[in-house]
C-alpha cells in the first residue's frame, strides 16, 4: 500500500460549491455569488464569465451539467433552473414547476436523452421532470401514488436508460425505465437504504455509509443478477461518527474520511491500495468536505464556502484553489461591475452581504 501525503490550506478567494469540467477549463458557482466563473487548469487562472440576476437565484446552485454547448444550473434553495450557452452567453431562466414543493435541493442531477432531458427528484419531490430540449416545455412524471403522504428520495444514480432511486422512509430502491416510462420496486429485504451515497461502477450500484458508527457494512446492487450484496466496509478503526464522502474515478473508489483527516484509494476487490495523510487540516473534527463528483479524468471533493477543491487526476491529488490568481477584492469588483444590479438592491442580496464579510470581516 502507498502513503503521501496532502498540505491543506484554506483559500481566500471564490471556492467552487457547484462546478463541471468542459475541456481545459472548470466551470463553476461559489455558494453565495450569483455568477459564473471558470477556471483554466493550464494557465490556472479565474475568469468571470457572467453574472445571474439575483431575483432568480437563492443560495446559487446545488450542480452544474453540460450537455453540448449549454450548462445547467440546479438550484441549491427555492431558485430557477437555468441554462447558459457557451457559444453565445445567453442565460434563460427556467420557472420549477409549482407541483414542485421540495425547496432545499429539489434535483440531484439531470440526465440527457436525444432532445429530451430527465431532472432527477430528490427530498419530498416526488416528480421527475422530463424536459423538451427544443421547446424547454415540462412534463411531470409522477412517482408516488398522490396517497403516499410522506417521501424523502435521498439518492440516486444514473445507469443507460435506466434511473435508480432510493426512497428511505419506506426503504425502497426504485428503478424507473426512461424508454418505457415505466416504474419497477426493487426489494430490499433486510438492507436499511438510508445514509449512504449511491455511486456506479460497470454494472454495480455501491452503498456507501455517509456516518460511520462502527460494524457498517457496503451494500451492492447487481443490476443484471437483480440482487443485493452485503460486503464489509474496508476501512476499519474509524472514528465514531466519522463524515466519509465516496466517490468513483474509473475503477478507483476514492474515500476522504474528515474527522481521521485522510483520503483513501480502494480497488474494485475492496483493498486499500494508497493512503494520503491530509496535513494542516480539521482540527475540529467538523464536516469540512460534503461532496463529491467524479467526471471522465478527474475526481473532486468540494465543500461550503472557503474551502478549496480537493483534485485527483492520473492518481495523483493536490488543492486546487481557483482563487488563488486573483484577490477576492477583485473578483467581487468585478462582479459589481458586471451585475445590473444598483446599490439598494445589491444590499438586499447575498451580494452584498458576500462583499461586506470578505473585504471587511476577512471570511
Amino acid at each position: 500500500m502507498k502513503y503521501s501525503k496532502l498540505y491543506y490550506e484554506r483559500t481566500k478567494g471564490l471556492a467552487p460549491f457547484a462546478y463541471t469540467v468542459v475541456d481545459e477549463w472548470l466551470y463553476f458557482c461559489d455558494q453565495c455569488v450569483p455568477g459564473l466563473f471558470r477556471y483554466h487548469f493550464e494557465e490556472k487562472k479565474t475568469e468571470l464569465v457572467t453574472v445571474f440576476n439575483s431575483k432568480y437565484v437563492r443560495q446559487n446552485f446545488y450542480k452544474i451539467v453540460c450537455f453540448q454547448d449549454e450548462l445547467w444550473l440546479l438550484p441549491f434553495l427555492d431558485g430557477r433552473i437555468i441554462s447558459f450557452n457557451m457559444a453565445t452567453n445567453n442565460v434563460c431562466y427556467h420557472e420549477v414547476p409549482s407541483e414542485i414543493k421540495e425547496k432545499v435541493i429539489p434535483f440531484t442531477d439531470m440526465v440527457f436523452r436525444g432532445e429530451r432531458a430527465y431532472l432527477i427528484p430528490h427530498g419530498n419531490n416526488r416528480f421527475l421532470i422530463e424536459m423538451n430540449l427544443l421547446t424547454h416545455e415540462m412534463k411531470m412524471l409522477s412517482l408516488f401514488e398522490s396517497e403516499k403522504k410522506t417521501i424523502f428520495i435521498s439518492g440516486a444514480v444514473h445507469i443507460s436508460n435506466q434511473i435508480f432511486l432510493v426512497e428511505s422512509v419506506d426503504n425502497e430502491l426504485i428503478l424507473f425505465d426512461l424508454d418505457k416510462k415505466k416504474k419497477v420496486r426493487i426489494c430490499a429485504i433486510n438492507a436499511q437504504l438510508n445514509n449512504f451515497l449511491m455511486r456506479k461502477l460497470d454494472d454495480q450500484i455501491y452503498f456507501f455509509p455517509i456516518t460511520i458508527n462502527g460494524c457498517d457494512k457496503l451494500l451492492i446492487y447487481d443490476i443484471n443478477k437483480n440482487c443485493l450484496m452485503e460486503k464489509k466496509y474496508p476501512i476499519e478503526s474509524l472514528f465514531p461518527g466519522e463524515v466519509c464522502i465516496t466517490a468513483v474515478l474509473k475503477k478507483s473508489i476514492w474515500i476522504l474520511a474528515n474527522k481521521q483527516k485522510k483520503i483513501y484509494q480502494i480497488n474494485q476487490m475492496l483493498e486499500i491500495e494508497s493512503e494520503i495523510d491530509i496535513l494542516n487540516f480539521n482540527d475540529s473534527f467538523e464536516e469540512i468536505y460534503v461532496s463529491g463528483i467524479a467526471f471522465i479524468d478527474y475526481l473532486f471533493w468540494n465543500g461550503h464556502r472557503g474551502t478549496p477543491l480537493i483534485q485527483v487526476k492520473d492518481d495523483a491529488i493536490q488543492i486546487l484553489d481557483t482563487g488563488k490568481d486573483k484577490s477576492i477584492f477583485e473578483t467581487y469588483l468585478e462582479i459589481i461591475n458586471n451585475s445590473s444590479m444598483d446599490k439598494e438592491e445589491m444590499k438586499k442580496t447575498n451580494l452584498g452581504k458576500s462583499i461586506y464579510e470578505a473585504m471587511i470581516l476577512g471570511k
